[in-house]
């Protein structure tokens, strides 16, 4: 450091210099490393402590001095080379100690009644419900093709707090991420082209008490053979839950196709399969207690 004339050390915080510090070859003798000064956090402020202290061994000692060593290039090498087949060795050993993952089936509820229980003291943060299906509709005699089917995804719901309310693409009752009911409808599939349908995702599931999941024919013939709907609840973690239509009744354009009941530590889902002519039918059976108005999208 002696052989240095001059250096300029400088703090600079948003774009300016708050500290500036010289230092002076003549000020060293053989210090071959010097520690000029220490930044540090204090009572939630940034401090600056000038120390300019001298090592004459250079990088080993000033790192001796804080507990470190130096590693030479040579040593560096032959250490990483260790490590590396450390980590090679590990993970073999912890492919060894994995089990065959198991194929994870689905759930299918097929008979009214059916159901299963969500465990959500396993983390489960969402539950995401997908309604998917396919347009039958075939030319008739006149060769006219009818309009495409368009099924619409949506909810009744109850919070333990009491909140309750109707999650579907009919008036924009699209719910929400961030705000309650923490329900979130994604789209409104019109003619069930899209790949991934209409989906729903209930983002804080223990805070509900009752819900119901049902779909409606908004569009089209009234004849639920000619959809395939199906509705998925997907759970991280856990085998999809799976419900399809066994029984159509083509007189009615709606139909629930599972209820959510709150129990301890989860939700139980049970496969309804029921049908209605209407939302103030599915309310009237459920017991929601809703005012129905004309809607519409």
């Amino acid at each position: 450091m002696h052989d240095l004339q001059q250096g300029n050390m400088n703090i600079i915080a948003e774009n300016q210099i708050v500290e500036n510090f010289l230092f002076y070859g003549k000020d060293f003798e053989k210090q071959k490393a010097i520690i000029l000064c220490e930044i540090y956090r204090k009572n939630d402020f940034w401090r600056l402590s000038m120390v300019v202290n001298g090592f004459n061994g250079g990088l080993r000692v000033l790192l001796a001095n804080f507990g470190g060593e130096e590693i030479k290039p040579n040593q560096q090498i032959q250490n990483q080379q260790i490590q590396n087949q450390q980590e090679r060795c590990n993970n073999i050993q912890q492919q060894k100690d994995i089990p065959p993952q198991q194929t994870v089936k689905k759930i299918s509820l097929k008979k009214s009644g059916d159901s299963h229980k969500i465990d959500l003291s396993k983390n489960i943060k969402t539950i995401h419900t997908n309604l998917n299906w396919s347009n039958q509709t075939k030319k008739g005699i006149f060769g006219i093709t009818p309009p495409p089917i368009d099924l619409d995804l949506a909810c009744m719901y109850r919070l333990k707090d009491g909140m309750k309310g109707v999650i579907q693409a009919l008036g924009n009752s699209f719910g929400s991420e961030k705000y309650a009911p923490y329900i979130k409808l994604d789209m409104d599939d019109r003619t069930g082209s899209s790949a991934t349908g209409e989906n729903m995702y209930f983002y804080k599931p223990e805070l509900i008490e009752f819900a119901v999941i049902f779909a409606y024919i908004y569009d089209g013939v009234a004849d639920w053979n000619k959809t395939d709907a199906t509705i998925t609840l997907k759970q991280p973690g856990s085998p999809d839950i799976e419900l399809n239509i066994n029984n159509p009744n083509t007189n009615k354009r709606f139909v629930v196709f599972a209820s959510m009941t709150a129990s301890a530590n989860g939700l139980n889902i049970v496969r309804e399969e029921r049908f209605f002519k209407g939302h103030k039918e599915i309310d009237n059976y459920y017991g929601f207690g809703f005012i129905w108005v004309p809607g519409s999208k």
